[in-house]
C-alpha cells in the first residue's frame, strides 16, 4: 500500500505541495503515535499495532491518491501509458533510485543481520535500541532533503544557478546544524533517554548511539547534495557511490565486529560515511553545481558552529546537575530547552534569517 501510494505523494512533491504533503504525513504521524499508545497494554497489543499501521498507511495514501488528482486534474493512469517509451523514459533515473533505495535498506538492514550472524541474536537488542534511536532522529532531518530533489528541479536552468547554490548552501546549512544539534543532545542526554525508555541494562547502546549520530552529522548533510543532484538528472554518480557506501559498510562490519564487537559494526558505519562521502561524494557534487570547498565553509558550515557550541555548553551545564533527568517530562523540558538556545543563538546572530527559507520548505 505505501509503495504503490508512494507515487501519488510523490506527485505533490515534484508539484512542490509540501504543505499537503507534509500535513498528511505528520498527522498520520501523530494519529499512529496516539492509537499505539491507547493499544499496546491491551491485549493482542503487537497485533493491534500491525493493524495500526496498516490501516493508517492504506488511509493515508488514498488521501495522496485524491490530493494528487485534485492538485493535478489532467493526471491520469491508463493502460496507453503502458509502453515502451514511457518505460524507457522513466527507466534510466528509476533503475538508480532503486539502486539508492537497495543502499538505504542496506544500510540500515545489514548490521542486525551481521550482530545475529557473528555474535548471536541476544546481541541484536542492544545496538537495535541505538539504531532505531537514530533512525528516530534521522527522519525529520531527512525531509529537508526530500524537498531538495524537486525544487533543485525547479531551479536547474542556468539563469537559476545563484538561487540554486544558495538554496543548496542554506539547505546544507540546515541539516548540518540540526545533525550536530542531535548529537550533541544524544551524547549528554542519550543515556538518560535510553534509561528511561528501556531500563536497566542498555548502557552499551548509548555509545553505539553516539558512533552511529557522528556517522549522521556527515552523511544527512551529504544527502542534502545527492537530493540536489537527483533533481539536476545527475543520478548514475550518486546512486552508485550510495551503493558503494553500503557495501564498504557491511564489509568493515564483517571485519571490525571481531575486534570491537558492537562498536566494530557501528565505526564500520562512520569509516565507510567519512570514506565515501566526503572522499567522493562531496567533491562530486560540489563540482557540478559550481560550489567551492571554502564557500560551503564559509556560508554553509562555519555559521553553524556558534549555536552548536552554545548548545554544548549549555548541554554540559544541564548533565553536569546532581538531580537526576530520566523523567519523559524533564527529558522534554531540557530538549526544548536546548531548542530555545539555538533558537536564541541564531536569532542573536543573525543566522536565524539566512536559513528561514530551508526550514520553511522543511516544514
Amino acid at each position: 500500500a505505501g509503495l504503490a501510494g508512494s507515487v501519488f505523494g510523490g506527485v505533490l512533491m515534484g508539484l512542490r505541495r509540501f504543505d499537503i504533503e507534509r500535513g498528511v504525513s505528520f498527522s498520520s504521524d501523530i494519529l499512529r503515535l496516539a492509537l499505539i499508545l491507547v493499544f499496546l497494554h491491551r491485549e493482542w497489543g503487537i497485533l493491534t499495532i500491525a493493524l495500526i499501521y496498516f490501516g493508517i498507511t492504506v488511509v493515508e495514501n488514498l488521501i495522496y491518491l485524491v490530493m494528487a488528482f485534485r492538485c493535478l486534474p489532467e493526471l491520469q493512469i491508463h493502460r496507453s501509458h503502458l509502453n515502451y517509451e514511457t518505460f524507457k523514459e522513466c527507466s534510466s533515473f528509476s533503475t538508480m533510485a532503486f539502486l539508492s533505495a537497495i543502499a538505504y535498506q542496506m544500510s540500515i538492514a545489514t548490521d542486525s543481520v551481521v550482530i545475529g550472524f557473528m555474535m548471536g541474536t541476544d546481541q541484536i537488542v542492544p545496538f537495535y535500541i541505538a539504531l532505531r534511536l537514530a533512525q528516530f532522529i534521522r527522519q525529520p532531518i531527512d525531509k529537508v532533503s526530500e524537498i531538495c530533489m524537486p525544487t533543485a528541479g525547479a531551479l536547474s536552468s542556468t539563469a537559476e544557478r545563484p538561487r540554486l547554490q544558495r538554496f543548496l548552501l542554506q539547505a546544507f546549512g540546515v541539516v548540518f546544524l540540526l545533525a550536530a544539534g542531535m548529537f550533541t543532545g544524544a551524547w549528554f542526554f542519550g543515556g538518560a533517554v535510553i534509561h528511561t525508555w528501556m531500563g536497566e541494562g542498555y548502557t552499551e547502546s548509548h555509545h553505539l548511539l553516539v558512533l552511529l549520530l557522528a556517522a549522521q552529522v556527515i552523511g544527512l548533510p551529504c544527502g542534502v547534495m545527492r537530493a540536489f543532484l537527483f533533481g539536476l538528472g545527475e543520478v548514475r554518480a550518486p546512486a552508485i557511490l550510495y551503493l558503494l557506501e553500503a557495501v564498504c559498510s557491511l564489509i568493515l562490519s564483517l571485519i571490525l565486529i571481531q575486534f570491537w564487537g558492537l562498536a566494530g559494526v557501528a565505526c564500520g558505519s562512520l569509516i565507510s560515511i567519512v570514506a565515501i562521502e566526503l572522499g567522493l561524494m562531496l567533491p562530486i557534487a560540489l563540482k557540478l553545481v559550481g560550489i567551492s570547498f571554502r564557500r560551503l565553509w564559509t556560508d554553509a558550515v562555519a555559521p553553524q558552529l556558534l549555536p552548536i557550541a552554545a548548545l554544548a555548553t549549555y548541554s554540559w551545564v544541564i548533565s553536569s546537575r546532581s538531580w537526576p533527568i530520566e523523567t519523559w517530562p524533564l527529558l522534554i523540558a531540557v530538549s526544548a530547552g536546548g531548542g530555545l538556545v539555538l533558537a536564541g543563538t541564531l536569532l542573536v546572530t543573525g543566522r536565524g534569517k539566512y536559513l528561514m527559507p530551508a526550514m520553511g520548505a522543511a516544514r
